[in-house]
């Protein structure tokens, strides 16, 4: 029997996040006691222009707050503001702690109330803002994101009567189609196969050869019901759901799942 915390003692998982932030659900399997395998299914790359960002933010006074739906987003912004002397002196709302840690941890550029939903996920974040404003309508809401996400913020704000200005700070990519024969043999030990968001899956599809096939006869874990509910759209079976939409509550869910 596996030593208590060595949970994945012999289990093998596949990481699918971007290069820059696989490590912290890697380490934490690696606690576990798994074999870690990464192989990113896409990249985070700038955007064509940072033009708009950067007007945007030269006028933070002027909107009520900032919405970051993810740290990519949180990242962008700190970057352009640095590389313009700016600061951020306004309300931001993120939609998961993780985000908002970090935000909190950038206390020169992001200088006003960090607001958060009990929910981790971008549905949670109206009613959340609605409540600390008090009403929406009328007010104007920055939102720097990645045009391959999801729209659902901007169109419930948008529905309740405020201006929600959406700006590329980033853009997702697949990552090139894998092709080498080590990387390809080195898949077949997966036991289990995770997915991060709804996009990686997405991407998943587009860069493993058979990837349908592959992923029938392995069990997959996602995040949270958003990605579930693309994987439901994509015909991808899901085993594991965690209670709570982090890292922490995945890899606990992935300990707990036994054989």
């Amino acid at each position: 029997m596996p030593s208590k915390g060595r949970e994945l003692d012999g289990r093998t998982v596949l990481v699918t996040r971007a290069p820059e932030q696989a490590g912290a659900l890697s380490e934490a399997l690696r606690d576990r006691g798994a074999e870690v395998l990464e192989l990113p299914t896409i990249l985070i790359v700038p955007p064509e222009t940072y033009a708009p960002l950067d007007q945007a933010l030269s006028q933070a006074s002027s909107y009520d707050a900032l919405i970051l739906g993810s740290r990519n987003a949180a990242q962008g912004v700190v970057e352009r503001c640095l590389q313009l002397g700016l600061h951020w002196p306004r309300p931001i709302a993120c939609v998961g702690e993780k985000t908002a840690h970090w935000v909190r941890s950038q206390a020169e550029i992001f200088r006003g109330e960090v607001i958060v939903p009990q929910t981790f996920r971008a549905e949670a974040l109206v009613p959340t803002l609605v409540a600390h404003f008090g009403e929406v309508e009328g007010r104007r809401f920055l939102h720097p994101r990645a045009p391959e996400g999801r729209e659902t913020i901007g169109n419930d704000l948008g529905a309740r009567g405020a201006r929600v200005e959406a700006v590329e700070a980033y853009r997702i990519q697949a990552a090139p189609p894998l092709a080498d024969p080590e990387r390809l043999l080195a898949l077949a030990a997966v036991d289990w196969v995770t997915f991060l968001s709804g996009e990686t899956l997405k991407a998943f599809l587009a860069v493993v050869p058979e990837a349908r096939a592959y992923l029938a006869a392995r069990k997959v874990a996602v995040i949270g019901p958003v990605a579930a509910e693309r994987a439901e759209k994509l015909g991808v079976r899901v085993d594991l759901i965690p209670p709570e939409a982090t890292v922490e509550s995945l890899v606990q869910g992935l300990a707990a799942f036994g054989t």
